[in-house]
């Protein structure tokens, strides 16, 4: 028995069925139809689910969803905000990152963390469109601000590893009130071990 099916441009199932359907259907046989539920609640072909390519969609979209939350009063349906990254993408880009000097564990590492909650924001589309590749530090010094902005730490790239860890901080307070977890001090006395 054969599957007609039609996916968009993001590998999303739209539309099956056992007939043909439309004339752009594709076809496979049942017993390769593979299944399941995805992370936006989409269907995808299970063995999609495995690929870099949709873990890093799925990762996005769960980033989405907590500054959803962290961001409650920003009307999204209403307004078109952008994903931003306080620290542009750009500035982590190899030609841009080497002038800082850093070993090559750490560039890596930082590369990885640019696209990492505590380097995320919501800006509205207008306002990241001229912001762009504008480094953080001249940007707030343009007169702009965001939210879970940690006091006393430098907004200069070379100091991306403090601002990444003091936001994260800051974040993971925020979320755990929004979720009503109480948490554990990350240097706390029970976690030591007795001599």
């Amino acid at each position: 028995m054969k599957i007609y099916y039609l996916q968009n441009e993001n590998e999303e199932i739209i539309e099956d069925g056992f007939e043909r359907f439309n004339d752009n259907c594709k076809v496979m046989d049942r017993e390769n139809y593979h299944i399941v539920n995805g992370y936006n609640g989409a269907l995808f072909f299970y063995e999609y689910t495995k690929t870099e390519e949709y873990k890093q969609k799925a990762k996005a979209f769960a980033e989405y969803l907590l500054l959803a939350l962290l961001y409650p009063n920003y009307k999204l349906s209403q307004v078109a905000f952008h994903q931003d990254h306080c620290h542009p993408h750009v500035s982590f880009d190899d030609k841009n990152i080497a002038a800082l000097g850093l070993p090559d564990e750490k560039v890596k590492e930082w590369q990885k963390k640019r696209n990492l909650l505590p380097n995320l924001q919501f800006l509205e589309g207008t306002e990241n469109e001229q912001k762009n590749k504008t480094p953080l530090i001249q940007w707030v010094n343009e007169g702009n601000n965001f939210l879970y902005r940690p006091s006393g730490v430098s907004l200069e790239l070379k100091d991306f590893e403090v601002f990444f860890n003091e936001r994260r901080k800051l974040i993971k307070k925020e979320l755990a009130s929004i979720f009503g977890v109480t948490l554990q001090e990350e240097n706390s006395e029970s976690n030591t071990e007795e001599a």
